[in-house]
């Protein structure tokens, strides 16, 4: 596959997006040409509803060319553009953080400021990614499944307005939580565990090992080092193909204990991570009884929450589809 450079990025933008609708369109507009400048190509302001079919009109004019198509939003409006070009390699998919959590741009390292996101254009590289895929839905960095991760995403969607708050303040006060929760129960099926197994956390997560974040700030922090040292949610691993399965039994002693690593980013080296590796996972809800063996539940995706209903199959997809990553 040819690392070429694109002469041009195009850019699909969700209007809908927190930053734009903070910004307005015309600045968001004039601030990432600024920096793109003669490489700028096209600018498109459409709602979510519009972000696949606007995808599906860019990829018919310009698939094979030597052009990234950038698509501006949140993590719903990414995850809509990956969808409508996966299992393409003419077609090359960047990012722009223009919603509110934008936790799937940080994950890939891209800044959580839009006008320095736009700026790591300037340097990087196309990378062709796993995609998860969990009861047909698909994810780029991973899944939760316990309530408290849930009950974490929740609250930031409250306080995400109140500009009053700072980030640090709405991280632990989001946070909270996990550390005075119960713990969650599942059954586990994988390669490992053919015939199942009992797995029980505060946290349950599932992720991409394709996926490889940034490493954080090294010590002393600041606010801003800390609120990035937390969004490092996925750890460091090069088991491409993969996907893991975390669990962390936290409590009011474990969690506290474990943020050094977190800060310092090898949370997932913590002796106190029960973990396992398989291409393909089964969770089972523990809730089932006889007489109804289907049990409805949220997760959090990619930070969004979905509906699923378990058991949950999550299957890595390989070189699913073809990202611009910065340096």
């Amino acid at each position: 596959m040819s690392r070429r450079k694109p002469e041009a990025f195009d850019f699909i933008v969700n209007r809908r997006g927190g930053t734009v609708m903070r910004n307005g369109e015309d600045k968001i507009r004039e601030e990432v040409v600024s920096r793109f400048g003669d490489k700028a190509g096209s600018f498109t302001f459409v709602t979510g509803d519009e972000v696949k079919e606007a995808v599906r009109a860019w990829v018919k004019e310009n698939a094979g060319s030597n052009r990234c198509l950038v698509v501006g939003g949140g993590d719903g409006t990414v995850m809509s553009a990956v969808e409508e070009v996966m299992g393409r390699e003419d077609v090359m998919l960047g990012i722009l953080p223009l919603g509110t959590q934008n936790f799937v741009a940080r994950q890939l390292g891209f800044s959580a400021d839009f006008k320095k996101a736009a700026a790591q254009y300037q340097d990087g590289h196309s990378s062709t990614m796993d995609v998860g895929e969990v009861n047909g839905l698909h994810f780029l960095v991973g899944m939760t499944l316990d309530d408290n991760s849930l009950n974490y995403f929740r609250a930031r969607e409250k306080l995400r307005d109140d500009e009053k708050m700072s980030a640090l303040r709405k991280a632990f006060t989001a946070a909270a939580g996990v550390l005075g929760r119960n713990s969650n129960r599942f059954t586990i099926y994988s390669d490992k565990h053919k015939k199942g197994k009992k797995i029980e956390g505060r946290i349950i997560a599932i992720t991409n090992n394709s996926v490889e974040p940034v490493p954080v700030h090294p010590l002393p922090y600041n606010i801003k080092s800390y609120r990035d040292a937390l969004m490092q949610v996925v750890g460091r691993r090069k088991r491409a193909g993969k996907l893991s399965l975390y669990v962390f039994k936290g409590g009011f002693l474990g969690t506290p204990a474990m943020l050094p690593d977190v800060l310092r980013g090898t949370w997932d080296k913590n002796p106190s991570i029960e973990k396992d590796t398989s291409a393909e996972f089964v969770v089972d809800a523990p809730e089932k009884s006889e007489k109804n063996d289907v049990v409805e539940k949220s997760i959090v995706l990619d930070g969004e929450i979905k509906k699923v209903q378990y058991p949950l199959k999550v299957r890595i997809l390989r070189r699913a589809v073809r990202m611009f990553k910065p340096k």
